[in-house]
């Protein structure tokens, strides 16, 4: 969604960029005029006792024009396209990553899930193991060592418990982020 957007952005700019460029356009006129006091050709009589005179009048117009930009009309415009060729080829491939990387963390919520599910069913075990020993340490038949070592099973077993839950919400977040969850709510326009 923003890279789309970024591409949109530089094809904008470098449409402004060669918009704000006019060219050096350069017009030449001239004219030349002869006048009849000279004799500027001779021609051959067409009725006796007349002499042929002209005068010329000549007049022309030339224009040409050319783009004078030293190369920064150039440079800037192909500077902007290649930063958008580069937004594209990124796209692209995130677009094409997107099947792979879904597949993995499908994969990987499957196993986070079979994780919690075994660690809720081993924290269950091991509370009610710590409660037995509780028992028999209130009755003398268990020791203070086997006591802290059921105590520190539970412990061990609900801080795995935790991870386990935090990579899942990482996943999770994981998973929002691949499916431009978050970009489509910073993208709504505010009531």
């Amino acid at each position: 969604m923003l890279l789309r957007a970024l591409i949109k952005t530089a094809t904008e700019d470098k449409r402004m960029v060669r918009s704000g460029y006019y060219p050096f356009v350069s017009l030449v006129a001239m004219s030349m005029f002869v006048p009849e006091a000279k004799v500027l050709l001779r021609r051959p009589e067409v009725v006796a006792g007349q002499e042929a005179r002209e005068t010329q009048t000549r007049y022309g117009a030339a224009f040409t024009w050319q783009v004078l930009d030293n190369g920064r009309l150039t440079g800037a415009s192909r500077q902007i396209e290649s930063a958008r060729q580069a937004l594209a080829i990124t796209l692209r491939q995130l677009e094409e990553n997107v099947p792979r990387e879904l597949a993995s963390l499908a994969h990987t919520l499957e196993s986070v899930d079979a994780k919690l599910g075994a660690l809720r069913q081993s924290a269950g075990q091991a509370e009610e193991a710590l409660t037995l020993v509780e028992q028999r340490l209130k009755l003398g038949e268990a020791t203070q060592l086997e006591f802290l070592n059921a105590q520190g099973n539970l412990l061990s077993t609900q801080d795995g418990l935790l991870q386990a839950v935090f990579e899942n919400e990482c996943a999770r977040a994981e998973f929002d982020r691949l499916t431009g969850r978050y970009l489509e709510i910073g993208s709504r326009p505010a009531p």
